[in-house]
């Protein structure tokens, strides 16, 4: 999957499991302190929170390396089995978190008002 191009975050092996995700599950994450999202696809173990240089542009945070990324005020939902073990395409990883967010009614309204405040 390349990072500059995918949207998509990492998880620890054992929170994944626990939890119930697979590679190529889908998630929902959200920037708390600006109000923007991004659809993804869980594509790697690793830290908790780690993500996709495509994924921090989307959601206005520095990408660097060295000094990067954000510890707090990133929300993520997962949708465990909702995807196929396989790498997406942009355009497959928005319109199927769109329809999950969907089915979710009750999650987007309070996405929406987190959105909001």
């Amino acid at each position: 999957v390349d990072a500059t191009k995918i949207p998509y975050v990492a998880l620890p092996e054992e929170i994944a499991e626990r939890g119930g995700a697979h590679l190529g599950d889908f998630a929902f994450v959200l920037n708390l302190r600006n109000g923007k999202s991004s659809f993804a696809i869980y594509a790697d173990t690793g830290t908790l929170g780690e993500g996709s240089v495509a994924l921090a542009a989307t959601l206005g945070i520095s990408s660097n390396a060295r000094d990067g990324g954000e510890s707090d005020g990133v929300l993520y939902i997962f949708f465990p089995g909702s995807g196929n073990m396989k790498p997406r395409s942009i355009g497959e990883i928005q319109s199927e978190g769109e329809r999950l967010l969907s089915d979710s009614a009750g999650l987007r309204s309070c996405i929406s008002m987190v959105g909001s405040s």
